[in-house]
């Protein structure tokens, strides 16, 4: 293990050195890899916060662009007598439809990409004379997750914004005041 080398050679060195034992490493270079692990695995962290970030923000315009937009026409089920339910129901089941399918396009669409890139890389690796092993013991559960992720995130965002449009008055909805008798 990368991350291991230097506190064993921290460690055990010196017991050795007094012991008047002599050590040879053939690594292969493999203990200036530790800290480009952390430093790699602390880019991964940031960009993971980063395009997070960007895609619950996407997500947010997304729910206020479909269903916040659809206010006067949640109003007008209301004036014509649909209960709040219905006319939520509306509102809220083409808006899921519309998202399982993209996230069955954007599953399917990254596992494409990811499966291309590993293809190359190990292509590449290849050609340097190299022979590389890609371990993905997730599998497609990792997009499956994903995509179940994004669809949970995605229902809660809309039924929120259905909540708050419900608690106006069908006059504020329609672009009235509502306030004044």
């Amino acid at each position: 293990n990368a991350e291991e080398i230097l506190p064993f050679m921290d460690k055990c060195l010196p017991i050795l050195d007094e012991m008047g034992l002599s050590y040879v490493f053939s690594d292969g270079g493999w203990s200036a890899v530790g800290p480009d692990l952390m430093q790699a695995r602390t880019i991964a962290l940031v960009k993971l916060l980063v395009f997070g970030g960007a895609a619950v923000f996407a997500l947010v315009m997304t729910v206020w662009l479909f269903i916040g937009r659809k206010k006067r026409e949640y109003a007008i089920y209301r004036a014509l007598g649909m209960p709040k339910r219905g006319a939520s129901l509306r509102l809220y089941v083409p808006f899921l439809a519309l998202g399982i399918v993209a996230a069955i396009i954007g599953s399917i669409a990254a596992r494409v990409f990811s499966l291309r890139q590993m293809a190359a890389a190990s292509a590449q690796a290849a050609e340097a004379g190299e022979k590389i092993t890609v371990h993905t013991p997730a599998g497609s559960l990792l997009y499956v997750v994903g995509a179940a992720g994004f669809l949970l995130l995605l229902a809660m965002l809309a039924w929120f914004e259905i909540l708050l449009i419900r608690r106006k008055s069908i006059l504020e909805l329609l672009g009235g005041d509502g306030g004044r008798q």
